[in-house]
């Protein structure tokens, strides 16, 4: 999931997201799930803090490129029928976009 475009540049404001994610999924053809991913993912200036987790196993989370722009984003790992809700703090700019995970390149 992208969460914000995000640049290196020592002016840039914070941006972001702190908080949980939830993937649920219920219907008659699928198995009931329920998911909550813990996420720290923002960045100000050229500090940045990263943090994913899904009951305590990491998740990627940081700097990525995805169709040649730069983002901060999370990896969630939903299924395309999942629903996704959102619930913490974040920034302004952030647009929350689930997009194909091996469409993204993430930063080492």
């Amino acid at each position: 999931m992208l969460i914000a475009a995000y640049n290196n540049k020592t002016d840039s404001p914070l941006s972001g997201f702190n908080g949980e994610i939830y993937l649920i999924r219920g219907a008659s053809s699928t198995v009931l799930t329920s998911v909550k991913i813990t996420v720290n993912c923002m960045a100000a200036r050229q500090d940045v803090k990263f943090y994913a987790e899904i009951n305590g196993t990491q998740k990627k989370c940081g700097k990525c490129t995805y169709n040649g722009v730069n983002y901060i984003g999370v990896e969630i790992g939903q299924s395309s029928s999942s629903n996704i809700f959102i619930s913490g703090i974040y920034s302004k700019d952030c647009i929350f976009k689930a997009v194909n995970i091996n469409d993204v390149q993430w930063e080492a």
